[in-house]
């Protein structure tokens, strides 16, 4: 059945009717109770008419919607995390056109919205941590091993709570800051041994943007210095990796940003000389707000998602330790593996109240495109860092993880 936009069909005006008088056994009301039941029929009949007009009215009109509509449909969805949704508009915007020729703009909603169905659908076939049973957690994480179990979850919202206040506060009263990185880029054999490695020093600074709120987004790192050109700072041998991002990882602990993960109280553990809680989490695709990047240089880039491991300190309800980890593999870019291992250590500056706890040391590893990579990053000589006599000219802000492909 088809309905033209312009058309208004006839419809029948049901008015209500009081409920009819219940009969006592042995009265005679056969006639009323007939009456009654073909009442009801009507109405019913009249209810799904409605509702079907209704419905071809709502079909007909988004029909005859301009194409700009579809398309500004299909971006409000994927920022309402709805891909599959925004993916029926986008094929109705482009009304049969390849993506390719159109402007750059729906060029990158399309992109977007593809990226998101892809790693929903690649989520599904993974078990993210927090549905694993301990012992396949400790055979997986050696760390864990000396976990005391918990009993129940009862803990966990109090756990979430402190924490998420103590990271609040981590990025409300951040204060832009230098130190210096060494990092030690490395390729790994099938035995995990290194047959190729190389040294970087840095300037690192990390800086809160101008009008920043408490996101980590707000926060730019930079690398300035080293010891080899200004031309060849951004370049990275052929098969290896520039990896970055951590100061910002607690981020996933956010109030704003909790309810996009799912978490799991595994129990108390000593860590770098501190008792702690064990929280692990995994986002949830179909929620996600945060993503992040694999950008391959001279070639394709692609969002992921992560899960990890939280070592919470007990009395303070800082993290001390955390590890993440890929949601799911990542074929778009041939990335099967990236795990990030952070202890943190308290940071002390002269002339100032704050103790902010930063990244210590960092390891990465990373699986692509067959190859095994460990990225070690250390950090020392901390100081406040001026923003008024910075450099005036920086580097662009680094990106979280940059490859560059071999030829």
């Amino acid at each position: 059945m088809q309905a033209n936009a312009s058309s208004k069909p006839c419809l029948t005006k049901f008015h209500s009717y009081p409920p009819l008088r219940r009969m006592n056994p042995g009265q005679t009301g056969s006639r009323n109770w007939k009456v009654a039941l073909v009442i009801v029929l009507i109405e019913l009949w009249a209810a799904c008419f409605l509702s079907e007009v209704r419905a071809l009215k709502a079909e007909d009109q988004q029909a005859s919607a301009p194409p700009e509509a579809h398309l500004k449909r299909a971006q409000a969805l994927i920022g309402e995390c709805k891909p599959n949704e925004a993916r029926a508009e986008l094929e109705t915007y482009l009304n049969g056109s390849k993506p390719k020729d159109l402007p750059r703009p729906v060029r990158m909603t399309w992109m977007q919205m593809m990226l998101r169905v892809e790693l929903e659908t690649e989520a599904q076939r993974s078990k993210p941590v927090v549905d694993r049973g301990l012992p396949e957690l400790i055979q997986t994480l050696p760390e864990l091993k000396g976990l005391q179990p918990a009993k129940t979850q009862e803990e966990l919202p109090t756990i979430l709570k402190k924490t998420g206040d103590r990271v609040e506060a981590f990025f409300r009263d951040f204060q832009n800051t230098s130190s210096l990185e060494q990092i030690q880029h490395e390729l790994l054999n099938r035995k995990e041994r290194v047959s190729f490695t190389q040294s970087e020093r840095f300037h690192y600074l990390l800086l809160k943007c101008p009008d920043a709120s408490q996101s980590a987004r707000d926060i730019n790192e930079y690398r300035t210095g080293g010891e080899a050109p200004a031309d060849e700072r951004r370049r990275l041998p052929d098969g290896m990796i520039s990896t970055s991002g951590f100061a910002s990882l607690s981020i996933y602990f956010l109030p704003v940003y909790q309810a996009e993960c799912r978490f799991l109280y595994l129990g108390r553990q000593r860590m770098d000389d501190h008792q702690t809680d064990v929280v692990a989490f995994a986002q949830q695709p179909a929620v996600a707000q945060l993503w992040g990047n694999f950008n391959v240089i001279g070639g394709a880039s692609a969002t992921t998602l992560l899960q990890g491991i939280a070592w919470i300190d007990s009395g303070t309800h800082q993290i001390v330790c955390l590890r993440t980890d890929l949601l799911c593999p990542v074929p778009r870019v041939h990335l099967s593996r990236e795990t990030t291992e952070i202890h943190y250590a308290e940071v002390h500056f002269k002339n100032s109240t704050l103790s902010p706890w930063l990244p210590r040391d960092v390891v990465v590893t990373v699986e692509w495109e067959g190859k095994l990579l460990r990225n070690t990053h250390s950090y020392s000589d901390f100081q406040l860092f001026n923003v008024e006599t910075k450099p005036k000219i920086l580097p662009e802000p680094l990106r979280e993880h940059d490859a560059a492909k071999t030829d």
